[in-house]
């Protein structure tokens, strides 16, 4: 999720069964009409579409189409028909003449999704019908959308940014301060107000207190794309540069219970000769900086999730290094320079390039 700037806006609906209800139906694709294609990107399967609802057409949204991974278990895989049966047995077509080749006319089956989260702005739903030839879809909408999230799903450029103490406290801390981030959606969690069947725990301790909840974007079906967020009480701590040598307790604290509670959530016994092992050193952690929000929290991810933009080198700092950084000099990240990713349509970067009256000194480099 991205920081949107404060605005005024009616209170979007947060979680509950009617809702989730509400949204399967109405962000069905009867109800909506295509104003551009913004993004479709091959490696990753995706597309991105700038829609108005039918019902609403003065209002746009942002809907995230994305193929989700074929099911490991080959239960699963049978279920789903991506194969007929397992190689314990050899049917011939006499054995199963529903399944020889033969012509039929695909139609489009009935619409047919659930609601996964509903919080401030977004929402997440897992289409299984209603798309032809397409099973398996999960489906993010942004409703209503502005044009900060816009400016996100563009096509853009990336550009590298060496970020010093001078330029953060002038040019990056007063953006921030003319463009307070809208974080809602990170007080409803912590509040309690929604994804609350998303959310594994919750330590309301004032200094270091968090939320373990699982991110938006993970289905929760294939475990070795987990994904979840370690969302800190604390208020006055919003990134890598506010942390200090006192807050490696916060860290270490948030780091082990966080990795202990999904190895055990995730580790389940052999059921029906299907077992599922999560071990802690299976368990990736890391901060991202810059974070795509404005208040301390921390990534866990399975080791091996494999291609992930988000792990990108430059942008996600592993936890155990940011604590011995924080061990070795108390003020490694108020002083180091960053090496950090801007989107050239970012705000950010529009901010800090007019305020300098000229492009920061760039390379160009490419999205990966």
């Amino acid at each position: 999720m991205d920081s949107p700037s404060a605005t005024t806006r009616e209170q979007p609906r947060l979680d509950d069964a009617n809702g989730a209800d509400e949204d399967v139906h109405q962000f069905c694709p009867q109800n909506m009409r295509l104003v551009s294609v913004l993004l479709c990107d091959s490696s990753t399967k995706r597309v991105v579409l700038h829609t108005r609802l039918i019902s609403t057409p003065d209002k746009d949204a942002i809907v995230i189409l994305e193929k989700s991974p074929f099911p490991g278990v080959a239960s699963e895989l049978i279920k789903t028909n991506v194969v007929r049966e397992s190689m314990e047995a050899e049917p011939t077509d006499a054995d199963y003449p529903e399944h020889k080749p033969t012509k039929r006319k695909i139609t489009q089956s009935e619409w047919c999704a659930d609601s996964i989260v509903s919080n401030d702005v977004y929402r997440r739903l897992y289409v299984t019908g209603g798309l032809d030839l397409v099973n398996g879809v999960d489906m993010t909408v942004i409703f209503p959308a502005e044009e900060h999230h816009f400016k996100r799903y563009r096509q853009s450029g990336c550009r590298i940014f060496q970020e010093s103490r001078e330029v953060y406290s002038s040019l990056i801390v007063p953006f921030l301060m003319q463009n307070p981030p809208d974080l809602s959606w990170v007080d409803n969690i912590l509040s309690g107000k929604a994804e609350k069947d998303r959310v594994l725990s919750s330590d309301e301790d004032p200094e270091e207190g968090f939320t373990l909840v699982q991110d938006y974007r993970w289905n929760g079906r294939q475990l070795n794309d987990m994904h979840y967020l370690g969302i800190v009480r604390r208020t006055d701590l919003r990134c890598l540069r506010d942390l200090r040598a006192s807050h490696v307790p916060l860290l270490k604290r948030l780091l082990d219970e966080g990795r202990k509670q999904l190895a055990a959530k995730y580790t389940i016994p052999e059921v029906d000769g299907h077992a599922q092992r999560l071990d802690e050193d299976q368990i990736l952690a890391y901060i991202h900086y810059p974070p795509t929000f404005y208040h301390l929290h921390m990534h866990f991810v399975h080791v091996n999730i494999g291609e992930n933009a988000s792990m990108r080198a430059g942008r996600a700092h592993l936890v155990e290094e940011v604590i011995r950084n924080l061990e070795l000099d108390s003020e490694y990240y108020l002083n180091r320079v960053m090496t950090i990713f801007m989107y050239e349509n970012s705000p950010m970067f529009e901010a800090v390039s007019c305020t300098k009256n000229e492009k920061p000194q760039t390379q160009p480099t490419t999205k990966s």
